[in-house]
């Protein structure tokens, strides 16, 4: 435009002129990952996201695409990564944490035992609630069990077994937390043993 005391006296002709109009660069500050909090599933977490320039919502396909999302299976930090396109360009990405699953023990299985004067037992396996995914965790390979007793040495029925159990630094005992270890297996049984065969048995009679 023209100024100055004369500028009512001209005419600006700019019809030879052209010019580019550049696209603004996208920020990460203008991504946000929506939804959360995200808990491992055994399957890849794609959150939607908003991409704003100021308080202009931009348009997914548009103005930008979703180009890929990385690390989003496991618990840990994933990513996700935007690509400026049309009047905005280039890419932009923004973190998300998907926290471990929350596992329970639902009781177990127990060796059978025959009567030998101690507590001792042998735990063969444990039941976890809120594995995902169809997961099996293996003893021995993804946990433990240590101090498994008997709540009695005495042949019988109807005792409880106890003990601990912790998870093992596993790929798949990773994306899982076990908040109480505490393991209680009900309704088991200690049969009773045969007598040894060196038992000098010794028989009264007593007469009337």
């Amino acid at each position: 435009y023209l100024t100055g005391d004369d500028e009512d006296k001209y005419r600006l002709d700019l019809s030879g002129f052209t010019g580019t109009i550049e696209p603004k660069e996208l920020t990460d500050s203008m991504l946000t990952v929506e939804g959360g909090p995200f808990t491992y599933t055994g399957k890849a977490h794609k959150p939607n996201v908003t991409v704003k320039d100021g308080n202009v919502m931009l348009t997914a396909g548009t103005d930008y695409d979703v180009v890929n999302y990385s690390d989003n299976i496991k618990a840990g930090t994933a990513r996700v990564e935007v690509r400026g396109k049309g009047n905005y360009t280039g890419t932009v990405s923004k973190t998300f944490t998907i926290e471990k699953a929350k596992l329970e023990i639902n009781g177990g299985t127990v060796a059978a035992k025959t009567y030998d004067g101690s507590v001792n037992a042998n735990v063969t396996g444990v039941n976890f609630g809120g594995l995902q995914n169809g997961e099996t965790l293996i003893f021995g390979e993804d946990y433990t069990v240590s101090g498994a007793t008997f709540d009695s040495a005495d042949a019988g029925g109807n005792k409880t077994v106890t003990g601990t159990v912790a998870l093992l630094d596993t790929d798949k005992t990773r994306n899982y937390i076990l908040s109480d270890g505490s393991l209680t297996i009900p309704d088991q049984t200690i049969t009773k043993a045969d007598a040894p065969d060196n038992i000098n048995w010794i028989i009264e009679v007593f007469e009337n």
